[in-house]
């Protein structure tokens, strides 16, 4: 009896004008899905048995099979169902009981023809005393015979040909059941040409992730893996949500960015769904954005934010006995930016705020770093702390004309005179830096220059405490007196040090203050004079050098350092060497030069 594919009216009304299928290789993934669906109704509906898919190839001859112990097809089935394309088979087997199933819509076989025009179907029903059937398709239009087929165990064997495409090779099929089938037991790979069989494993997205973690307390993930990306703790990398999503085991989207919002940032891995958990398309490729899918994204935001407190107060995040390393400051301050103060996040963020104000380590100029709790004991002025802006963004010139002379000047040394003012009047002082952090929302990445001002102001604000630029500090704040004390000639050692001269009339001062705060080395004093003249060989000459280090380390009263270089240099058997050695010639002639420029500015 010759059969044909008919549409059903149900298929019609759904499929009309739709791309049904993203990729010709989904074939694989639809067969092994109607594979795993046949297992699931023969140990329900059957003898209770199967559960074995095999998928044998040859790339010499030009075909593959999917092979499974499933419940089959007696010829009614194939019939009414298997050439029904769109008919649901559950009704045509007449299965009322909850039952398993991935595949409702029937139409799977459709995505055969992406690849191939001829196929083959052997198949025994294991509810049937009919013997087994074999068939071919040789196009979609065209008649299929029945034929008798000796088989005696139930399942079904699809042998499928494909047609030459550049979209598909036999040789990649192993790698494609791999992708397609991450979570299903018992899938064995059998290549007929070098008679190889490979039995397939689970395979989860969490390569690179730190802390991975099964995922828990979701009714409708059967499994699942959730872990943090590197970027939140190295500055490299792309910080983003990015959840693989799969049903039953079988994948359905990949590296998902919108089911769970952008404030619990970094958050990686993949889950594995129930069936009919949440609304998937006809081509199983795509979920539906619905509330089931709002539900799940809701209960994974859970999943996170009770995942983070635990890493912060055990996991790898845990408070430290003194200070954070650079990796969990930077992975706590990337959170507290992100997360809202707001419910459900309320109990995550006063953690991090916490942990902000008790272990983050901030830096200071030419001290160690402390944490702002530590350095809110430390401070003499109550209510008050001052804070200096550096990274790359601060680095700036500046041009002043100062008694009809332009002058390029830095940031940097206006800065290092203010921070030793206040500090003299004794208010502490903190560095903060910003973060570079590349951040992807959907398919676009953005580079977000993360601040710390904001988040330590907001911080101390929780504390009544103000969080001042030193840019901003009142003459009232600020011991200028102590500007003489400042290692402001140290820069005179590299060759691009940052020097900003000034020859000032009618002073003697080293360093002399303008209006707008800015600080100079006046070249009008003597000692600025002789000690310029003495730069050249110093950075040429070894020992030269270490003498001007140790000088300038009593000018800024570091004596136990200063006597520590002298005995270290004294100590050295090379120290006549040193003496006669000349290591930088040019280095010597660059600073020769600008030197030579300086006397000349001095003397008109």
């Amino acid at each position: 009896m010759a059969k044909r594919f008919q549409p059903h009216r149900r298929l019609l009304t759904t499929l009309v004008g739709s791309n049904l299928y993203g990729a010709p290789d989904a074939c694989v993934r639809e067969l092994l899905q109607n594979a795993w669906d046949a297992i699931q109704l023969r140990q329900l509906r059957g003898d209770g048995q199967g559960g074995k898919i095999t998928v044998k190839y040859s790339v010499s001859q030009g075909w593959f099979e999917v092979i499974d112990d499933g419940i089959g097809m007696d010829q009614k089935t194939i019939e009414d169902s298997f050439f029904e394309v769109g008919q649901d088979k559950l009704a045509v087997l007449q299965v009322t009981e909850p039952v398993s199933q991935i595949g409702y819509f029937g139409i799977g076989v459709l995505s055969i023809f992406l690849l191939a025009e001829r196929f083959e179907v052997f198949t025994k029903s294991g509810i049937s005393d009919e013997p087994g059937i074999r068939f071919e398709v040789t196009g979609i239009n065209e008649s299929v015979e029945f034929f008798k087929h000796e088989q005696s165990d139930p399942g079904t064997r699809i042998r499928v040909f494909p047609k030459a495409t550049e979209k598909f090779s036999l040789a990649s099929l192993s790698d494609v059941v791999k992708s397609y089938a991450r979570h299903v037991p018992g899938i064995i790979l059998y290549s007929v040409d070098d008679d190889r069989r490979e039995t397939v494993t689970d395979r989860w997205a969490i390569d690179n992730l730190i802390n991975v973690r099964e995922v828990g307390g979701i009714s409708i993930v059967r499994s699942g893996r959730i872990g943090f990306l590197p970027a939140l703790r190295q500055n490299s990398g792309t910080l983003e949500n990015q959840i693989t999503i799969c049903n039953v085991g079988f994948l359905v989207e990949e590296s998902v960015r919108d089911l769970v919002p952008i404030a619990t940032i970094g958050i990686g891995g993949e889950i594995d769904l129930e069936p009919s958990a949440l609304t998937i398309g006809m081509s199983r490729e795509r979920i539906q954005r619905d509330q089931l899918w709002s539900n799940l994204g809701g209960q994974l935001q859970t999943f996170f934010i009770q995942t983070a407190i635990e890493e912060l107060t055990t996991g790898e995040l845990k408070r430290l006995p003194e200070a954070d390393s650079e990796e969990v400051k930077r992975n706590i301050l990337l959170w507290y930016n992100f997360l809202p103060p707001q419910p459900p996040f309320s109990e995550l963020y006063e953690t991090l705020d916490r942990r902000v104000y008790e272990t983050v380590p901030f830096n200071q100029a030419e001290r160690k770093p402390i944490t702002l709790a530590n350095l809110v004991k430390e401070n003499r002025q109550g209510g008050k702390l001052y804070f200096r802006q550096i990274g790359p963004h601060t680095h700036r010139h500046e041009n002043i004309d100062d008694d009809g002379l332009p002058i390029r000047i830095y940031r940097e040394i206006r800065d290092s005179v203010r921070v030793s003012a206040l500090r003299a009047k004794g208010f502490s002082v903190i560095e903060l830096n910003l973060h570079q952090v590349n951040v992807k929302a959907q398919n676009t990445v953005q580079t977000l220059q993360i601040q710390e001002q904001p988040l330590v102001q907001k911080c101390l604000q929780k504390r009544g405490i103000d969080l001042i630029d030193i840019t901003n500090a009142p003459a009232s704040d600020m011991d200028m007196t102590s500007v003489e004390k400042l290692p402001i000639l140290r820069s005179a050692l590299t060759k691009a040090g940052g020097l900003t001269f000034a020859a000032v009339p009618d002073s003697k001062r080293r360093v002399i203050s303008d209006q707008t705060g800015m600080m100079y080395i006046n070249l009008r004093n003597p000692a600025v004079q002789e000690l310029l003249e003495l730069i050249p060989d110093a950075i040429s000459n070894p020992l030269k050098h270490k003498l001007l280090e140790v000088y300038l380390k009593l000018e800024d009263f570091k004596l136990s350092d200063a006597r520590e270089t002298l005995i270290n240099l004294l100590s050295r058997n090379d120290l006549a060497t040193l003496a006669t050695a000349e290591m930088a010639p040019l280095t010597k002639k660059h600073v020769e030069g600008r030197i030579r420029d300086i006397m000349q500015e001095i003397k008109s």
